[in-house]
């Protein structure tokens, strides 16, 4: 009896402590939330566009079109091109990027044109805010959908 009594002590030991517990995680020492998934970015992204034009004022930009089309990602590094067709003019401006630790927000530099920066909303859409502040200086906001 004494061998029992001693054996459902020792269980309720090791039940007590958690030292059943199959592949329990490494604990985070460094104080740090872990680096999150890195989305994939590859591909082409439509976008609709609201924003304030210096001498325009207020805007969704009708008659205007944007494509961002990254052709490249190594890790949380991305790049690519931006294709605008604003006033009937198309240009192709080539574009850098990354995507923060957290896995959602994103910072974008064009070449010669300006910065953005934004979030992903879901893994096929990103809502990016561009700022220019040269003249005419202008704010956007771009809502990209993956086609």
């Amino acid at each position: 009896m004494k061998i029992v009594l001693a054996i459902l002590i020792v269980l309720a030991a090791i039940v007590a402590c958690g030292c059943t517990a199959a592949g329990t995680p490494a604990q985070n020492t460094t104080g740090q939330a872990p680096a999150a998934a890195i989305p994939n970015l590859t591909g082409t992204w439509t976008s609709t566009i609201t924003g304030y034009e210096e001498g325009m004022g207020f805007t969704d930009y009708p008659s205007d079109s944007l494509v961002m089309v990254v052709t490249e990602q190594k890790g949380r590094v991305f790049a690519g091109q931006i294709q605008m067709n604003f006033n009937t003019t198309k240009s192709s401006i080539p574009f850098t990027g990354v995507i923060g630790r957290d896995g959602t927000s994103i910072s974008l530099t064009e070449k010669d044109n300006g910065y953005a920066f934004g979030e992903m909303i879901s893994e096929n859409e990103m809502e990016i805010t561009y700022l220019i502040d040269t003249t005419p200086y202008s704010v956007s906001i771009d809502t990209f959908k993956r086609a």
